[in-house]
């Protein structure tokens, strides 16, 4: 998964640029398709009621 040193090392800069862009493309593909987590809303978290006043 990871580049190897001799790839960059031989000039093969380009490929390898292209296998990490590929490898990021698949993770950011996997992150996607994960649940999102849901929370407290951001008024709930400072601690304010549905009238915008503190608790």
């Amino acid at each position: 998964m990871c580049i190897e040193r001799s790839e960059t090392q031989r000039g093969s800069r380009g490929v390898a640029t292209v296998r990490l862009k590929d490898e990021i493309m698949a993770i950011s593909r996997r992150a996607s398709r994960l649940p999102r987590r849901t929370g407290p809303t951001p008024e709930e978290i400072i601690g304010y009621d549905e009238r915008g006043l503190p608790r």
